[in-house]
């Protein structure tokens, strides 16, 4: 005679399609060049965070992205996990666990420029602008610092 199995699924099937959900989500903070407008000298926030982040000709390195990252990075992976976790038990949706990455390293990263990263500015660059934070000036370019969320981004 034939066993006849019972199968119950207690939920698996749903917790493995809400993992495949995850899969090719990504967060990207900084200023994306297809939002990063122009500043005063028609160079583009975006090309202009490039040069203040890795530094160009006279211009000295100052990182403020990997700066914050570098500081914060064990906490933004508990932030994955925790957003993982609400993914697989479907009270989250993918987007916004990585969009909660992708605030908390904007914020980081904004406020590491607030406070000022180093070196100083040069004191002819504090006599023009008349601040001595270096990549403030007139605000545009911390204000360009944004996430970005999406599948498989490039």
């Amino acid at each position: 005679m034939a066993q006849r199995v019972k199968v119950i699924d207690l939920g698996l099937k749903e917790v493995l399609h809400n993992l495949a959900s995850l899969d090719g989500w990504g967060v990207s903070t900084g200023v994306h060049e297809d939002d990063s407008g122009r500043n005063d000298d028609e160079v583009g926030n975006a090309n202009l965070y490039a040069i203040h982040e890795f530094g160009a000709g006279r211009i000295p390195e100052r990182s403020s992205l990997r700066t914050a990252f570098d500081a914060n990075v064990d906490s933004y992976f508990k932030l994955m996990a925790f957003g993982a976790g609400k993914v697989l038990d479907g009270t989250a949706k993918p987007q916004a666990a990585v969009a909660i990455v992708g605030e908390r390293s904007t914020a980081d990263t904004v406020e590491g420029i607030r406070k000022g990263i180093p070196p100083p500015n040069a004191p002819f660059t504090v006599a023009r602008k008349g601040s001595s934070t270096p990549l403030i000036d007139t605000g545009q370019l911390v204000q360009a610092i944004k996430p970005k969320t999406g599948k498989d981004l490039k």
